[in-house]
This record gives structure tokens, sequence and C-alpha cells, in this order.
């Protein structure tokens, strides 16, 4: 799952006034007007004049550090990109890497410290996982071959899946969203990777110096874009809160540009460049900035949501639920009507994404059961000739194991697995022209209806 949270370990308390937000959306409307024409979201892209990106970076965990402390920040500098494709090719001397940092801010103890490189005597090594073209070429047809299995076992289970969404009153006109959120989402994407680690096919996260854990991993660019219709990727916003949104994707739907919370990564990824070259300022500014999103923004839109899930209502009665500002209701309740979130219809509001409350803990625990059951099942007979069928790829060569390798791999496997399944109509296809998010299903879901 390339879960990428905005979130820090410790959120600032709101002590500002209400006009200090409305300067804030401020800066965030003039700041998507500036970078507009520049919507990449690929974790390296130094500055809008940088040379092309060579790789693309991810985490499947939490990372909460900015600057030099963050292992995606220091990838994104090209001659640091450059170091780790020519290190897949076999060790560094200490000169060589040195030399390649010499006019950048990063340095060789910062890519020991987030264990970028590893050193053995005089040579450095690469010890992360990064994937060459031609890994991903492997990994993509061996991939491909397996997932139809999985499709077909999980298929056979389309009635006991309908009927549990009918039995657990859900509305047939988000019936389609919800079964991708809970089978493509949270079974294959979230519990997919737990299943994978409890049975020892995947390490542990590495745990990092600021207490993060998360595998770091990176993609080298250039290879034929295959992943449409994969939907193997996850961003949520941080996971301290009652109220969780989330989207469940493919790599070509980034950047979302109207999930939350892609809307905001994609402003502080895009936005933020200008403070590049002062680590200070970029940690202070990024702390802010998402405190403020956490703390406020998001806050303010679960709430709504929660409440329409309740019942669909008025504005006026609405607003009197959730007891926020009228200038921070009023931006709230704008935002997710033009992010197609909310709805309105003869004065009454509604959602129109899937959201789970509590009342449906039943629903995503019996969905989880029966699922699991199918994967730990297919992975102990099928994970033992996939490690026998990859095990020519660059990071086994650099002394890393398949296990770190699988996380990896199972993201193209339930990727594939859940671009079948949409095809077969098994759920909602988010690829169909007419469904209203290009690539993606939005989710809102409260905190204690799954252990992230």
């Amino acid at each position: 799952m390339k879960t990428y949270f905005l979130s820090k370990t410790t959120l600032l308390s709101i002590l500002f006034s209400e006009l200090l937000i409305i300067s804030l959306a401020l800066i965030f409307i003039s700041t998507i007007s500036l970078f507009a024409q520049n919507q990449s979201r690929e974790v390296g892209k130094d500055n809008l004049t940088s040379p092309k990106n060579l790789i693309t970076t991810g985490i499947t965990g939490s990372n909460t550090s900015y600057g030099l402390d963050s292992p995606q920040y220091i990838l994104s500098f090209i001659p640091v990109q450059e170091i780790v494709l020519k290190a897949a090719q076999g060790p560094l001397s200490e000169e060589f890497v040195k030399e390649k940092l010499a006019d950048i801010e990063p340095t060789l103890d910062n890519l020991l410290n987030l264990k970028i490189l590893r050193q053995k005597n005089d040579q450095l090594y690469l010890n992360y996982l990064l994937l060459t073209k031609n890994d991903q070429e492997k990994i993509y047809e061996v991939a491909k071959t397996y997932a139809y299995d999985l499709a077909n076992k999980i298929y056979a289970e389309k009635k006991f899946f309908k009927d549990l969404m009918t039995h657990s009153g859900i509305e047939e006109e988000l019936a389609d969203e919800t079964l991708f959120v809970l089978v493509a989402g949270i079974l294959l994407n979230w519990e997919g990777l737990k299943i994978a680690t409890n049975l020892g096919y995947r390490p542990e996260r590495t745990e990092y110096p600021n207490g993060d854990k998360y595998i770091l991993h990176s993609a080298e660019l250039g290879i034929e874009n295959f992943s449409s219709g994969l939907y193997s990727g996850s961003h949520s916003t941080t996971t301290n809160l009652d109220w969780i949104f989330s989207t469940f994707g493919d790599a070509n739907s980034i950047p979302r540009l109207k999930g939350i919370p892609d809307l905001y990564e994609t402003i502080y990824e895009n936005g933020f460049n200008s403070f590049k070259k002062d680590n200070d300022v970029l940690v202070a500014i990024t702390t802010h900035y998402v405190t403020y999103i956490n703390e406020v923004e998001v806050k303010d839109a679960g709430m709504l949501m929660a409440s329409l899930a309740q019942k669909p209502k008025t504005e006026s009665s609405l607003k009197s639920d959730i007891g926020i500002p009228q200038v921070r209701f009023d931006a709230t309740l704008n935002l997710l009507s033009a992010f197609n979130y909310i709805s309105i219809e003869n004065g009454i509001y509604k959602n129109t994404i899937p959201v789970f409350t509590p009342k449906q803990k039943g629903l995503v625990d019996a969905s989880l059961q029966r699922g699991e059951q199918i994967l730990q099942k297919w992975l102990s007979d099928n994970y033992p000739q996939i490690s026998q069928d990859l095990n020519t790829l660059t990071p086994m060569k650099n002394g890393l194991p398949f296990s770190l390798v699988f996380n990896e791999v199972w993201h193209y496997l339930f990727g594939f697995t859940s671009k079948i399944l949409a095809e077969k109509n098994f759920y909602v296809n988010p690829r169909n022209p007419d469904y209203s998010f290009e690539g993606y299903v939005p989710l809102l879901w409260s905190s204690s209806i799954y252990d992230f």
C-alpha cells in the first residue's frame, strides 16, 4: 500500500483565530494557481527547472519526518538518485559518493543514517528496496500470471460479499464503491500486507531514528507505463484522529486532485519547493502546514460527512449539528461539494462516497474474516514458487532478502487482482469513463473500525 500520511507525532493546539485560517486558505489557493501546470506527484521532483527524475520513491507505512530527516526528501535530489542507481550495479567507493554529493545539501552520513546505503569496510552498498527497469518488467509478468488465480478465488465469494452489504444497510447506489473499498482497499492492500508479514513472507517495517516505521522503496523510471488499473496505492490522513480520509487507486491517478489527503499533499510537494535550500525553514513550515490541515480542515470535513452519514440534512441542520464557525463551515461545505464527496438535492445534502461509521465495524470484520482465509491459503500455496521465479532481481544481488522485495511484489499481485475484479464487474471500475473519480475510490472511515 503506497501510503503517505499527512501527520506529525505531536500536533499543536489551535490557538489562532478564524482570520488566520482564512489567510491560510488564501495562501493555499494561490499555491494551487501558481503550480497548476506542474501536477506531477512523483517523489523526486526537485524544482520546476530540475533535471528529469531517474527514480520514483514512496513508503509503505507512516513517515512523519521532513527535510534531511526524510529519505523521500533526500532521494528527491538527482545526484542521490544517480548514486543509488549506480549502487544497484555494485558497491561504490566513499570517494565517488562524496564527490556526487559535493554540491547538494544531503551528506553521506544522511544516506547511512537513513539506511539508504550501508558501509562495509571501505565500500558502500545499496541498502534499501530499489527496483530497476528490468526488475519491474520481471515482476509485472510474474504477477500478472499469478493474479488470475487469486482473483478467481475472490470472485467465487461474490454472493457472500453482496449479501453482507445488503444486510449491513449499505445504500445500493454506493454498493459497488463500498465493495471496492472493502476488497481492493482494506482486504488486499492493508490486510494483505499484514498477512504476508505474519506469515514471514514480508519483513516488519524498518524503524527509523525518529520512531517512524516504514519500508522505503524506489523504482527506476523509463519503462512502459503499465500501471493504469493496477489499484495498489492508498493515501490516508493521519490515523490519530476520529475520522480518516483515504483514497485507493492506481499510480496513474496521481495526483488525485479531487481526493483527500491527496489535494493537500500536492500543494505541499509542489508549493514548498522554494524552501528546499533551507532545511530548518522547510521543516518548520511543513509542520505548521500539516498541523493546520489535520487539526482544522480534516477534522471539519470528517465531522460534516459523519453527520450526513447519520441521515441526509439541510444546510442549517448540518451546521447546527457539527457546531463549527460559519467561515469554516462554508469553506468545508464548498470544498466537499466541489470534490463530489457530498451532493445536494431539493435542499438536502447527502454523502456521495462510502463512509464507514462505527456501525459498519461488523461489515468490515466479516469481510476481513472471509477474505483472510482466502489470502492465507493462497499465499502459503504460491509464495515458494513466486520467490523462485523472481530470485535474480537486483535487491538480492545486493545482499537484501527476497522478503523485502515481496513488499513490492505483493503490490503488483494485488494490484493486478484488483484490476481483474474490476474488469469482471465484481465492484466498481474506477477506470470507467463515467466514474466520478479517475482511477481511484475515496473513503471516509472511523478510526474505531480498523487497526491500521
